[in-house]
């Protein structure tokens, strides 16, 4: 049998994503982002959100030197979208102590426009419960069955405005 050298084993990686890839990526999705983040129903189908991504590989793909396929763009939509969630959560509620202010991430606050005002990524969930004014954070200690049963009456109701 043949010995497979290193080199051969190694797996051939994609470019990582440029500048222009992603600003295109994120110009791309905000355009189509009715589509892509609609609820499927009679008027949108899956066809059309399959047609809205293949819409936006070709635009990303026009600026890149790297193709990229749905998927990868798929994946990375949702890292910049995770991220930025992250970071904006970093800037609500910052750490305590010194030290200095969280900056966030270069794409954030593009991926916060294109979520717009009224997203839970921003603003959290309309009519929820913030845990830190509810004293949530508490909860837990031993023997603290009432208020155990206080927080799982609160993720219920938040569960069923969701629904």
């Amino acid at each position: 049998m043949a010995e497979i050298s290193k080199s051969q084993k190694q797996r051939n990686r994609k470019d990582n994503f440029s500048h222009g890839e992603i600003i295109a990526l994120l110009e791309a999705y905000g355009g189509r982002k009715d589509v892509l983040q609609g609820r499927l129903k009679s008027s949108l189908s899956n066809v059309d959100k399959k047609k809205a991504w293949e819409a936006v590989a070709a635009e990303v793909n026009a600026v890149s030197t790297t193709r990229r396929s749905v998927d990868e763009l798929k994946k990375k939509w949702q890292k910049l979208a995770s991220d930025a969630k992250a970071d904006l959560a970093k800037r609500k509620n910052p750490g305590t102590g010194g030290g200095p202010q969280h900056k966030g991430g270069v794409y954030t606050d593009i991926v916060a426009d294109i979520f717009g005002d009224q997203s839970a990524l921003v603003d959290g969930v309309e009519g929820g419960v913030d845990a830190a004014d509810n004293g949530l954070f508490t909860i837990g200690t031993e023997g603290d069955v009432e208020g155990l049963f206080t927080m799982c009456v609160l993720v219920l109701n938040i569960f069923l405005t969701l629904l």
